[in-house]
């Protein structure tokens, strides 16, 4: 059974929406995550092929960078189907000075569209919720858990390494961690604290 949204309240309790984001000297990297918090499949319905939109706040509250800015977009309905967890994910680019900003994401479904809180964001300097998102392949060899990133870098995971042996073949995201040391037959060893599996 498919379940169609039909309001607010309904979109709200039925999708989790998180927005991710490091900043590496003034590029910023977003990650846009809309998981089906249900435990049924659900259809989201957009009124064109612009799915989501990311918006930069500075500290005099004015918006100075948008998603959307300079794109264009078919004003087709749109379709994006979820299976019970089962997360959509949109990645987003931008350039910005240095500063501190607010950031938060919309996902433009209808009849009403779902946003984030605002988040801080310190461009320049980063921060632990800003840090540098890994997101690659498990591997187990040898019984040791590795993750061949998509940036080519290999890591050897730390503690919860049982727990991600049932992850062999997937697809992580890896949000809060720790670089423990350098390995010599790897890049790096990390202690994860935080990931979550996605589809790729």
């Amino acid at each position: 059974m498919i379940i169609f949204l039909q309001n607010y309240c309904e979109a709200a309790d039925a999708v989790k929406l998180d927005l991710n984001c490091y900043a590496e000297k003034n590029t910023v990297k977003f990650v846009v995550i809309a998981e089906n918090n249900t435990k049924g499949d659900i259809k989201l319905a957009f009124t064109s092929n612009q799915f989501y939109e990311i918006f930069i706040m500075n500290e005099n509250k004015e918006i100075v960078w948008a998603s959307s800015k300079g794109k264009m977009y078919a004003q087709v309905i749109s379709e994006i189907s979820l299976k019970p967890k089962e997360q959509k994910i949109f990645e987003e680019t931008s350039n910005i000075d240095s500063g501190s900003y607010m950031v938060k994401a919309v996902l433009n479904i209808i009849p009403d569209r779902i946003e984030t809180k605002w988040k801080k964001l310190n461009v320049a300097g980063v921060n632990e919720e800003q840090k540098r998102i890994i997101i690659g392949r498990v591997k187990v060899i040898m019984s040791n858990v590795y993750v061949f990133s998509d940036d080519k870098e290999i890591y050897m995971v730390g503690r919860p390494a049982k727990d991600m042996q049932l992850l062999n073949n997937g697809y992580i995201e890896i949000y809060d961690y720790e670089v423990k040391e350098v390995n010599g037959t790897v890049d790096k060893f990390i202690r994860i604290k935080k990931y979550r599996p996605i589809k790729k």
